[in-house]
């Protein structure tokens, strides 16, 4: 593991420890991204991606992106993008479920900062890459998927489940369903962002239109966190 990705994780993890140990339901979210990242660290260091290297300059920009509105919202809600807003917002409303917060942190994450990291971290080189290499990225991205997959059960024994006597009967009586439905709007999320990403990375050299395209973005990552909050599951389209 190299010394960006151990620093990041150390930073993830004291802070959403903090947190917890604050009542600050914001720590739901980050202990589920801790535990996922930690997860895709131990998958790069195992050979699992054709480009390690793209994978962890992919992990610290999107988690720049995290971070940054984390920052911006401590310092000036109104500069921050409208999805963190929300998610930050909510995390001081007590009618908010456990469940929520987490798809909330997961939504803005994926569906808000995904796109513009895979941007940056492609757009200099995209117009350069052969069909093969876009096609090795774009597997690597999948691997996530799988990773992602793997990690669910630890986030809902970690995190959901102590916090949810129901969610925890349920887990009981349908086995793996409730893991199934977050992995399953996870993957669908994530296999719309890539091509999201891509119709940026066709407007590198027009910045009016690339963003008009984040605009749409965050839109509908609005459109999701309002399903979310109202416990719809439109959020899979």
């Amino acid at each position: 593991m190299n010394h960006q990705i151990s620093t990041l994780l150390d930073k993830m993890e004291s802070t959403a420890s903090a947190w917890e140990t604050a009542g600050d339901n914001r720590y739901i979210f980050l202990k589920c991204y801790t535990i996922m990242s930690r997860n895709m660290a131990e998958g790069i260091s195992a050979g699992r991606f054709a480009d390690p290297e793209w994978v962890s300059r992919l992990m610290a920009v999107f988690a720049d992106y995290y971070f940054e509105a984390l920052f911006r919202y401590e310092i000036s809600p109104d500069a921050t993008p409208a999805v963190w807003r929300q998610a930050h917002a909510c995390a001081v409303d007590a009618r908010v479920k456990t469940v929520q917060h987490l798809m909330l942190g997961i939504n803005a994450h994926i569906n808000y900062d995904l796109p513009l990291s895979l941007y940056d971290c492609l757009c200099h080189q995209w117009s350069s890459l052969e069909a093969r290499e876009r096609t090795l990225r774009k597997q690597d991205h999948n691997t996530v998927n799988a990773i992602i997959a793997e990690s669910i059960d630890s986030v809902q024994d970690i995190i959901l489940a102590p916090r949810s006597k129901a969610l925890k009967m349920l887990d009981v009586a349908l086995g793996r369903t409730d893991e199934w439905l977050i992995t399953k709007a996870i993957t669908s999320w994530r296999s719309r962002v890539w091509n999201i990403s891509e119709q940026m990375l066709g407007y590198c050299d027009n910045e009016e239109m690339r963003r008009s395209i984040i605009r749409n973005t965050e839109q509908d990552a609005l459109k999701k966190a309002d399903l979310i909050l109202l416990g719809k599951s439109g959020i899979l389209g």
